[in-house]
């Protein structure tokens, strides 16, 4: 891969510790992709290099955590990132003709919504769950194998830590 890009973040911690915001700003990155290719036509097939070149989009997070207690913690989060300046994925290569040499994209915006909360009530452990909305970036009418579904996407997640050692 080939790209560049700026990362830029601020974070805010309230004096009591109990509150936490933090702003995060990714730059668009252009990338390509080098691979194989292989062309099949009625006269036969072909074989060669080619690459692809696509970008990630601009993204802005901001997020949140609030101690609520001594023992619980909820923690939210909105991640936009502008699909939308993806017009496509472009495809050249210098040993073969590409039967297709673009796909045309038609991404809509994706927003992702995050909240959970963290439970350190029991000594040593720390309970910690949460819920996720992606908001489609795929029109209904673009899908296809090789992008993600055009629906909402629920998830949930649960999980457990602790410390095994205290140091090394």
């Amino acid at each position: 891969f080939e790209y560049f890009g700026v990362r830029l973040g601020t974070m805010y911690r309230s004096d009591d510790q109990r509150f936490g915001w933090g702003l995060n700003y990714r730059s668009e990155v252009t990338i390509a992709a080098k691979g194989d290719a292989k062309t099949t036509t009625v006269q036969g097939s072909k074989t060669g290099n080619v690459t692809a070149t696509t970008k990630l989009p601009e993204q802005i997070s901001t997020g949140i955590d609030y101690a609520i207690t001594q023992d619980w913690t909820a923690f939210g989060e909105v991640t936009y990132s502008n699909y939308a300046s993806v017009d496509a994925i472009h495809f050249t290569s210098t040993d073969t003709s590409l039967t297709v040499n673009q796909i045309n994209t038609k991404w809509r915006n994706q927003y992702n919504i995050r909240v959970a909360g963290e439970y350190t009530g029991i000594e040593g452990w720390a309970l910690r769950g949460g819920y996720i909305l992606t908001l489609p970036v795929v029109p209904e009418e673009q899908a296809a194998p090789t992008f993600s579904t055009p629906a909402k996407a629920h998830t949930i997640t649960f999980g457990a830590g602790t410390t095994l050692m205290l140091s090394l």
